[in-house]
């Protein structure tokens, strides 16, 4: 048993800095903005966590020449409040733009079970997506979570 006083040692090393990171959105981006040249693309940011990834994406598909882009969020949990995933994901707060023949970027912060990712991509699928890609920030046990969910796409991140 671990006593009341006992704290936990956190590292405070970088393990990525700040330039590398800029440097990789900036050629994501690039590789974003060719592909989806001359489309509308919606980025899609998952709540709460994306905020801060769509800001920094949307700037540098900016920079990088992709100017029709619209953004909208949506919310989704599958932990409720519990420490473990429930595995079934619940819808918070939808999207209020139309999906249906929509080019469509779903933008995660962290990806970790991949269950409330996949709920996402069935929905957006459902509703008539013309494409659905996903662009995390940070993927936790990638191939657990492409063998545990093998429909996922590939998930570009840093």
């Amino acid at each position: 048993m671990v006593s009341p006083e006992a704290k936990p040692e956190f590292s405070r090393e970088t393990l990525i800095s700040e330039s590398e990171i800029r440097s990789r959105l900036e050629q994501l981006a690039i590789e974003i903005a060719g592909k989806y040249q001359g489309k509308r693309l919606l980025l899609v940011g998952v709540l709460n966590g994306a905020y801060m990834v769509m800001a920094d994406l949307g700037r540098e598909l900016f920079r990088a020449g992709l100017t029709d882009i619209e953004i909208d969020f949506v919310q989704i949990s599958s932990y409720g409040s519990d420490t473990e995933s429930s595995r079934n994901p619940r819808l918070l707060k939808d999207c209020s733009i139309d999906v249906s023949g929509r080019h469509i970027l779903l933008v995660e912060d962290i990806v970790d079970t991949g269950y409330s990712l996949a709920a996402l991509l069935a929905i957006f699928s459902a509703r008539g997506a013309a494409s659905i890609e996903t662009f995390a920030r940070l993927i936790l046990f990638r191939s657990a979570v492409m063998a545990r969910i093998p429909s996922l796409p590939e998930i570009q991140d840093y």
